[in-house]
């Protein structure tokens, strides 16, 4: 795989993420295998962090949606203030 390539595909499993998919999916989705993306995440610590970071993101959204459309669920929940 070319420097490009594996840029690429970075972006890709990064906004797989942001949309809420789990690792496999997102190794799919960026083309690569679920090995690969954890030997990436083991190795490019940045990488790693901007994965969790997009994962923080798809959380915090549906939060946002949660208190926008049904702020009833919160108190039903173990949701803890920010």
């Amino acid at each position: 795989m070319t420097d490009t390539e594996q840029v690429n595909a970075k972006v890709k499993a990064i906004d797989c993420r942001r949309w809420g998919g789990d690792y496999e999916d997102c190794a799919y989705a960026a083309g690569i295998s679920p090995d690969t993306l954890l030997r990436w995440r083991k190795d490019d610590t940045e990488f790693a962090d901007t994965l969790e970071a997009a994962w923080s993101d798809y959380k915090m959204g549906l939060i946002r949606d949660v208190k926008k459309d049904k702020p009833e669920i919160l108190l039903q929940s173990d949701f803890r203030k920010r």
